[in-house]
């Protein structure tokens, strides 16, 4: 079985997606680990720890085919855990989303997300402030959301078996797209008006409290990457 590391998504790769940052001894387990199991499709570490910021915590995600086994969310979860605590990353608050619903993603969450079922209101579509009650934090549809996020903001791949990860990235760029510009009007094509929707700067709310998208020049060079890609 072939696995690929480190892997970008565009000819003009910003540069903390070149670097070999994880070959280290705590984040090379997550590769290793992956290749002893059948039903993960890719892996992938995103947010603070995937831009070089060590100290924080190691935000990973593992995406799977079909559906998953309550043993199997157990050995990925406690991997991330055991990862967290080996760089002394902070614990979980109530605004979390608890380690067993955010590190591995089956099948259909995926498929869920790709759809934008989490933005669907009466027949059209809408985005709705996150909630950050315990129930809202273990849905599937906060799930669909951390999907969407985590493969269009700046991360790095670990592995990726058979290409899911090419199509799954690419199928979630155009459905932000689509979100986009059904609910704003814009698209990606307005860089300045749609990064602005996705950051959540339209009507004042916070980018935590939108979509996750943080108002950064990475963020957003990353997502101008991304379209032009998912789109070329």
């Amino acid at each position: 079985m072939e696995f690929q590391f480190a892997r970008v998504i565009s000819k003009n790769s910003r540069p903390w997606a070149e670097r070999a940052a994880f070959t280290d001894g705590v984040t090379q387990e997550f590769p290793q680990f992956a290749q002893t199991r059948e039903e993960c499709q890719f892996g992938l570490i995103f947010g603070s720890y995937a831009l070089g910021k060590r100290g924080t915590d190691i935000d990973v995600k593992f995406f799977v085919s079909g559906d998953v086994t309550e043993q199997c969310r157990s050995a990925y979860t406690s991997l991330a855990q055991r990862m967290n605590h080996k760089i002394g990353a902070p614990p979980l608050t109530n605004e979390d989303i608890p380690f067993e619903y955010k590190v591995v993603l089956p099948e259909r969450i995926i498929e869920g997300a790709l759809a934008l079922v989490p933005f669907k209101r009466n027949g059209g579509f809408s985005i709705s402030m996150v909630d950050f009650s315990e129930p809202f934090l273990r849905s599937e549809l906060c799930q669909m959301r951390v999907v969407l996020s985590a493969v269009t903001t700046p991360h790095i791949v670990l592995v990726d078996r058979r290409g899911a990860y090419e199509k799954i990235t690419r199928g979630a760029a155009r459905s932000v797209n689509l979100l986009i510009s059904k609910v704003y009007g814009f698209d990606y094509r307005n860089e300045d008006e749609f990064f602005r929707c996705l950051t959540g700067e339209v009507d004042g709310r916070r980018p935590v409290e939108h979509l996750g998208y943080k108002p950064s020049p990475e963020h957003k060079q990353w997502l101008r990457d991304l379209m032009l890609w998912a789109h070329g």
